[in-house]
């Protein structure tokens, strides 16, 4: 069974590329999407389209029209296709102003397309990609501390609840987030000690389902 990682970090001296790095190394069966290489197109709009000659004036219901038409875009198809034959989904960025980069969400936006991952009654426990599980992988600047429920931020999973939200409502079973946190200020035995947990965490993930 396949692992696809969704990676969106634009430096490779980046902490977050010594994540991905570990899942190269540990997961056999593995396809993974470099957002940033890639130079993925972050916004949905009618770009996403082959040709719009027909199709709704709504974005959502245009999505689903061209998805059984074939119309959608060759990136967002090769998207789907990964999507398709994997159980298992990692997304991995770092947390900028308390949420995803964009890349990250325009990725869910175009790809999780009306008609391919969900459709009118056909959500969370019957979403179209159901029987796959996923979970976040994130770095923060700030401590675990700020993170908790009576520091400065609150807590860490309020900001990734929307993300979180939309992989359920589409049929993926989520488990908790892998959160690095004040990766920047982190001692280089800080460091290691979130990557040997990292690599377990990992050969946990894909040993299970």
């Amino acid at each position: 069974m396949t692992t696809f990682l969704v990676y969106a970090h634009p430096q490779n001296c980046s902490f977050n590329h010594a994540l991905k790095e570990i899942t190269l190394s540990t997961v056999s069966k593995l396809q993974v999407s470099d957002l940033y290489e890639m130079q993925f197109k972050a916004v949905a709009d009618w770009n996403d389209f082959k040709e719009t000659k027909g199709l709704s004036t709504n974005y959502s219901q245009a999505q689903k029209q061209a998805f059984f038409g074939n119309l959608l875009t060759d990136d967002i198809r090769s998207e789907q296709e990964k999507l398709l034959v994997c159980k298992r989904l990692i997304l991995q960025f770092p947390l900028w102003f308390f949420s995803a980069p964009a890349i990250i969400k325009g990725w869910m936006d175009r790809v999780f397309a009306n008609g391919f991952a969900y459709d009118t009654g056909k959500w969370f426990e019957t979403g179209l990609l159901q029987g796959r599980k996923a979970f976040i992988s994130v770095t923060t600047q700030s401590s675990e501390s700020a993170y908790s429920s009576n520091g400065i931020h609150g807590n860490i999973t309020d900001y990734l609840k929307p993300l979180h939200h939309t992989l359920r409502l589409v049929g993926f079973t989520v488990e908790d987030p892998f959160v690095a946190y004040a990766i920047d200020k982190s001692s280089e035995e800080e460091r290691r000690a979130y990557l040997d947990a990292y690599r377990k965490r990992i050969v946990s993930f894909t040993k299970s389902m």
